[in-house]
This record gives structure tokens, sequence and C-alpha cells, in this order.
């Protein structure tokens, strides 16, 4: 299962479904310039539709499950390492589909800040998830056994 939750996360990512969207006049579009100028991360939220409401939906989404795997195989590690994981595999995400973009001199998918938030921010909640709501529910329904050990199966 986990093999084609992150499968689909690879695909999703690399080859959008919407290639429309990956071209403005003609150049690639990366939407890091909010961070990296002028710290500005407001401005977008002033032109909000619901076509950018629902890529933002669907960005946190689509990490809530991997927060969820990554606090399942890695249940010893601490919340701030598993936050960060979360975060950086975000990072590497978006990071990598620029990398890929100028490689192959063609639209890989569009890199952009707010979907490195919204990853992490999900990721982030399928942490918390897991830990603080499924597995004490798990252990209550099933008396006493752990969740934990579901990744023996």
């Amino acid at each position: 299962m986990a093999i084609i939750y992150a499968s689909t996360i690879l695909e999703v990512t690399y080859f959008p479904l919407d290639f429309n969207q990956m071209f403005r006049s003609g150049e690639r579009y990366f939407n890091f310039l909010h961070i990296a100028y002028h710290f500005d991360l407001l401005t977008p939220l002033t032109d909000l539709n619901a076509r950018v409401i629902n890529n933002w939906l669907l960005q946190f989404y689509f990490f809530v499950p991997f927060g969820m795997l990554i606090a399942l195989f890695q249940d010893t590690l601490s919340l701030k390492k598993l936050f960060m994981i979360v975060f950086l595999t975000a990072m590497i995400l978006d990071t990598s589909q620029i990398v890929l973009a100028f490689i192959l001199d063609a639209p890989v998918g569009i890199a952009d800040i707010y979907d490195v938030i919204m990853n992490t921010l999900g990721g982030i909640i399928g942490v918390l998830l897991l830990k603080y709501v499924l597995s004490p529910f798990y252990t209550k329904i099933t008396k006493g056994a752990s969740i934990y050990e579901i990744k023996k199966h």
C-alpha cells in the first residue's frame, strides 16, 4: 500500500494532469520569489480563487497519509524529527521539480513555496493524527494491542 501511495505522489508531482498551468508566457513557473526577495507570504492571499484553494487543499491532503506512514514506521523518533522529515521531503520534492526542469529542459511540475507549506502542514497533521488519535483509539478497541504492531505483518 505504501508503494502505491509513493508512486502516486511521484506521478502527480512530476507529471501533473494540468499541463496548461505549467506555462506562463512560455517560461517555467516557479513561485519561490515571495520568500526569496521580500518575505511576503500574504500577497497571494489577496488573490485567492477556487483553483488556488483547491490546489492548496490537494497538497495538504496528499501529505496527511505520508505523515501517518512516517509516524508508523519511525515510531521511535521524536515529534521534532518526524516534522523535520516531513518538511525535508516536501522541500526535496519541490526542489527536484526545478532541477529536473532544467536538466530535461522540459516542464516537470510547478515549484511553489505554498506547496511546501501545505505539504508540511498535511504531513504534520498526519503524524499527530496517528500518534494522538488513531494509536490510542486502536489500542482501546483492540484491548491493548499497539498500532505499531501492524508494520510487523
